[in-house]
């Protein structure tokens, strides 16, 4: 895969965080000295954050840094499932 791609995941319950899953293609993870330590399964990154304003604006960030032609923004949908 080429294409960078964000997934969110809501909170499953009161209290727990929503979470930012991201897979990013080995072009990316080449550039970090140790790509191992830093991506799980040397591809992912995971943020947890407290609301989903958060994960909007960390995925803002994201998009201007890297421009919106890099990256595809994958919402999963909390009636078909994909809570953390």
């Amino acid at each position: 895969m080429e294409e960078i791609v964000f997934a969110r995941y809501a909170p499953p319950a009161p209290d727990w965080p929503w979470l930012q899953l991201c897979c990013w293609p080995q072009a990316y993870t080449l550039m970090v000295p140790s790509p191992n330590d830093d991506f799980a399964r040397g591809a992912y990154t995971i943020e947890a954050f407290t609301s989903v304003g958060e994960v909007d604006a960390a995925e803002r960030i994201l998009l201007a840094t890297l421009g919106p032609h890099e990256a595809r923004h994958v919402r999963s949908l909390h009636s078909f499932g994909g809570n953390a």
